[in-house]
């Protein structure tokens, strides 16, 4: 057969070279098909490189102190990559001896290279604060790494790979990449990855995390899901043919071996890839498990590989190099695969790293013996030897990478390494096609369909939900079995019809069938595949979609989409064939292969749809409970809570999850502690009543009534139990808490109209608010021991002043009080009683700023804005907790008017109802007339005179008549006259501000020179 095909053996017929060795030295024409080759071999590579191409951008903005800018970059147009000076938290829990001093840490790389003295083994935490980020949805990717980690986004956990753990107990390794998909409203975003490494030398993140908008981040994803399908799929086209040459020629050992070489090298490229493939296969494999996979793969693969050059070049192989490699590549695979079987996976990964030296020198060999081979002038052995020269170069860089010797961004081909086994296919292929061109083109037709189905089923596989799922199968589907256009229906049981999900050619229109009607109908009835060549001679083929959407249906092949249980949940439908011909019996078995993988994927989407609704349903329900729900596990630690548990327990969520149940929930008295302990422990049902908390050590004002239940789950599941709170805190201090706030004539008749109150009223009341000026610049200089006696110092003066005029306080908000009256008890007076009160706290001020300026304290300024209305009265919340408050406009309305004391610069405003009930006792000023924020209707707004303020000169009188008579000139629309008067205003009084931004906004519009009607009304 060789001497066919032009070959022949180099040593005769007793020379120990593989039938696939091409031995006889080259023609005249060697050099010529070598540079044809190398031409060939050059368009290739250019063919690839836009799959190697990093579209990332090559300058982003600089990340330094966990810090990265983007204000000057707008839209992220590229994904950027996250390298630089991270924020680095050392969790030094279980670590006494190393130093901590580390603060930022570069990504990539390991945190043991930025600081030494930082133990191998641990948990830290990175962090980076992102500003100037556009508003949008955006993709963050954190590529995998040898270690367990947690991703928070916002302090919110949002994505987690195994289990991150303070020990290497309690650790869990997943090794796999994340991608996280969030929006985003405010411009400032914070990343937090906790890392756990304890069962491998990596102790970092060794490539750095990826941002991006969620399209671009998309593209840039399907970009390294194409390296990694270039890079497998060429594996697998290296295993395939050289399976196939096996088979037909079993003496062709040199294609057995490189076979056993593509698998070895799959287990690790598919580990260490874009995301981890091993996993994605096979989720329950443990880390020790794959590494013992990988441990062997790569014991073998280079192995392998050197038999492969051996077979094909004996006469090139030196046989000393043979005999080290045979004897030093299995010696230390086997006690780096034992100290694995042991579970020795850290000291195990340190040994990785001189195995690695090993398996470039051992494929360094390979590249010898086909140098040798070229210098021989062995056919083909040129090209092989340059694509090995490629191969180890690109393999080293990647052993040099994963044993930490340099970082990712310090060798930029990194990217190359999906041309490995292209340029180990492209070397054998040269060398096969001296002999087996036709056959080798045959192979890579196939192997081309098998990599298109490939890629067919992971995009499947990859999605999980159901409309973008189904988009995903009908367009597929047309591409495998070559079809016009394809459809697939869902079959609706509740409404005994066909739906068209998704149907080509149809756009937004959707085709509801009889299931006793049509082909498809013909289908999911018999649960059988049905071929039509003719669709219009079938008698079964319903004619009027076709009439009403204007196509002309020919053949048409259906698939049942079947579940496991033989249950059809729908119809996959391919129309007319490429090139006019009938589907092939090769289609139907395409189609129903599909249809099948298609019937599970569509199953998990609609059983993830629904498990997602019901745990949200679930939560939502756990939500709203007005109780506290806590439930125990086994070994007495936190399972899950509710937002009310943490409120009465007065603990944050991050305190519940696995915190010891004793640590969290205590009671005061210790007998009745001891009883609810012992509960617990033995399963027991009890209930405590009107029992007080004990929260950090101390009294904590909280009583409640506890109950314990033991959970019933099934038989094989741990047992747990069931702890319910009931704060009945409010119901007992609500006497006591009336009292503070209310006149006593008042509280006696609240407390015996506790109906009504509950239901509440619609009422006429005032409501003031009242709030301390430059409280941030004197909070910013005291303690906080110091700010909160200020406020208590400043607040108690205002509520006296506020309850000795008939008003209730409502609540306190931040710095500031709000109080009603009128409310629950009406009153004729209500805004004679606000403004009363109102003037009564700056009276009260005074006083207490003639202590503070003996005590060499700053004086507390203060702004009063009342509003009188309707408003709503009652007590609002649910059954177990309420608060009594009033709400409605006049509310909104009263806060607003405090603000604008600061835009006038005056001590009190109110609104115009309001100064229309005052009587002839009180001196107000008509301010403005303005449309406030929140309101369509315009509001006036009426100054407060205080009489008793200090700061009254002679002129305040002339200033506010000349000002009332600008404000009617300004009304008028004669802005001339009315600046004339607001002038006199300031020559009168020249501190008043309401006058200075009369005067301002008045020289305003007389340079805008309005056209049309005045009203009066100033819009800002």
């Amino acid at each position: 057969m060789l001497e066919k095909l032009g070959l022949s053996r180099a040593n005769g017929e007793g020379s120990a070279q593989s039938d696939l060795a091409v031995s006889r030295p080259q023609g005249e024409g060697g050099t010529k098909r070598l540079l044809y080759s190398l031409a060939t071999l050059i368009l290739l590579l250019a063919l690839c490189a836009p799959f190697m191409t990093d579209s990332t951008e090559q300058t982003p903005p600089e990340l330094t102190d966990g810090t990265i800018d983007f204000s000057a970059y707008g839209e992220l147009t590229k994904p950027v990559k996250l390298e630089g000076e991270w924020r680095f938290d050392w969790d030094d829990t279980n670590e006494t001896t190393a130093t901590r001093a580390v603060e930022t840490v570069l990504l990539p790389g390991l945190w043991t290279a930025s600081d030494p003295a930082l133990p191998r083994t641990g948990r830290a935490t990175y962090s980076l604060e992102i500003t100037g980020l556009t508003p949008g949805s955006y993709t963050l990717f954190v590529p995998l790494v040898y270690s367990a980690t947690e991703v928070s986004i916002n302090d919110e956990l949002v994505s987690g790979r195994g289990i991150v753990g303070s020990t290497r107990e309690d650790t869990e390794y997943q090794v796999r990449s994340q991608t996280i998909h969030f929006d985003t409203e405010v411009d400032r975003v914070t990343i937090d990855i906790d890392v756990a490494a304890f069962h491998h030398k990596d102790n970092g993140l060794e490539a750095a995390p990826v941002i991006g908008e969620r399209a671009i981040m998309g593209e840039w994803s399907a970009l390294r899901w194409s390296r990694e399908t270039l890079y497998h799929g060429t594996l697998l086209l290296i295993l395939c043919l050289n399976i196939s040459v096996f088979v037909i020629r079993r003496s062709d050992k040199a294609a057995l071996l490189l076979s056993i070489s593509a698998v070895a090298f799959m287990t690790p490229a598919g580990v260490a890839g874009f995301d981890n493939l091993l996993l994605l296969v096979a989720p329950n494999v443990t880390f020790q498990q794959m590494s013992f996979l990988i441990s062997i793969s790569l014991t073998i693969a280079p192995l392998t590989f050197f038999a492969y050059a051996q077979a094909l070049y004996p006469d090139e192989t030196p046989r000393w190099v043979a005999r080290v490699v045979y004897v030093a590549l299995p010696f230390f695979g086997v006690i780096h695969a034992t100290m694995i079987a042991f579970n020795y996976t850290l000291e195990a990964s340190l040994l990785q790293r001189y195995m690695a030296f090993g398996n470039v020198a051992t494929l360094a060999a390979v590249a010898l013996i086909g140098c040798r081979g070229w210098i021989n002038r062995r056919t083909g052995a040129g090209l092989f030897f340059i694509s090995l020269a490629g191969f180890v170069a690109i393999f080293a860089m990647n052993a040099l990478i994963h044993t930490g010797l340099f970082r990712e961004t310090e060798i930029p081909a990194y990217s190359l390494a999906a041309l490995n086994p292209l340029l180990m296919l492209f070397s054998q292929v040269i060398i096969m096609a001296e002999r087996w061109g036709t056959a080798i083109t045959d192979m890579e037709d196939r192997n081309l369909e098998l990599k298109r189905l490939l890629d067919i089923n992971t995009s499947i596989s990859t999605e999980i939900k159901l409309e973008p799922l189904l988009r995903k199968i009908v367009g597929v589907t047309s591409q495998i079995i070559a079809a016009d256009r394809s459809s697939l229906f869902l079959y609706n049981p509740l409404n005994d019809e066909l739906l068209t999900s998704v149907a080509e050619g149809m756009g937004e229109r959707q085709i509801r069938l009889d299931p006793d009607k049509g082909i498809a109908g013909a289908c999911l009835r018999a649960k059988e595949a049905i071929f039509v060549e003719d669709a219009y001679a079938d008698d079964r083929f319903d004619r009027s979609v076709d009439d009403n959407t204007g196509y002309r249906t020919q053949s048409i092949l259906a698939v049942p989409i079947l579940s496991k249980d033989g249950k059809a949940l729908g119809v996959m439908q391919a129309l007319n064939r490429s090139g006019g011909q009938p589907f092939l019996q090769d289609d139907l078995l395409r189609m129903n292969a599909f249809a099948s993988q298609a019937a599970i994927a569509i199953e998990n989407a609609n059983l993830f749809e629904e498990v997602v609704s019901e745990r949200n349903y679930n939560d939502s329900i756990l939500g709203s409970l007005g109780n506290g729900v806590i439930t125990i596990g086994r070994d007495g630690k936190i399972v899950k809570s509710n937002a009310a548990a943490e409120k009465i327990l007065s603990r944050d969520k991050d305190e519940f999850e696995a915190a010891e149940i004793g640590l969290i929930l205590r009671l005061q008295n210790e007998t009745l502690n001891e009883d609810f302990v012992r509960s617990l422990s033995q399963g027991e049902q009890s209930n405590l009543t009107d029992v007080d908390l004990d929260i950090d050590g101390g009294v904590s004002g909280k009583s409640v009534n506890l109950s314990v239940s033991p959970l019933l789950r099934g038989a094989n599941a741990a047992p747990e139990t069931l702890i319910v709170l009931e704060d009945i805190s409010e119901s007992k201090r609500l006497n006591g808490t009336l009292r503070r706030f209310m006149p006593q004539e008042i509280v006696d008749e609240v407390l015996g109209k506790d109906t009504e109150l509950l239901f509440g009223n619609a009422l006429d009341a005032s409501v003031l608010f009242a709030d301390i000026r430059g409280f941030t610049s004197l909070s910013e200089q005291l303690s906080a021991r110091g700010t909160v006696d200020m406020l208590n110092e400043a607040f108690g003066d205002m509520c006296e002043a506020i309850s000795s005029t008939d008003g209730v306080v409502d609540k306190f908000i931040g710095d500031a009080i709000m109080a009603v009256y009128g409310v629950p008890l009406s009153r004729d007076n209500n805004s004679e009683l606000a403004v009363s009160g109102g003037l009564a706290i700056f009276g009260a001020l005074r006083r207490l700023n003639s202590i503070r300026d003996k005590r060499g304290q700053g004086a507390l300024g203060l702004g009063v804005g009342i509003s009188t209305g309707e408003v709503v009265a009652g007590t609002i919340g649910s059954q177990k907790r309420m608060d009594y408050t009033v709400i409605g406009d006049t509310v909104n309305l009263a806060s607003r008017l405090e603000a604008l004391t600061k835009t006038y610069g005056v001590q009190m405003i109110v609104c115009d109802q309001t100064a229309a009930n005052l009587g002839s006792d009180f001196r107000v000023r008509n301010l403005d007339l303005i449309k406030v924020r929140g309101r369509q209707a315009s509001t006036t707004l009426y100054e407060v005179i205080d009489q008793d303020r200090p700061d009254i000169g002679p002129g305040y009188d002339d200033m506010l008549a000349a000002y009332q008579n600008g404000r009617q000139f300004y009304h008028e629309g004669d802005f001339k006259r009315a600046a004339a008067a607001f002038v006199g205003a300031l020559e009168a009084d020249p501190t008043d501000e309401p006058a200075k931004i009369m005067l301002d906004r008045t020289k305003s519009l007389m340079r805008r020179k309005l056209d049309g009607d005045w009203d009066g009304v100033w819009q800002g």
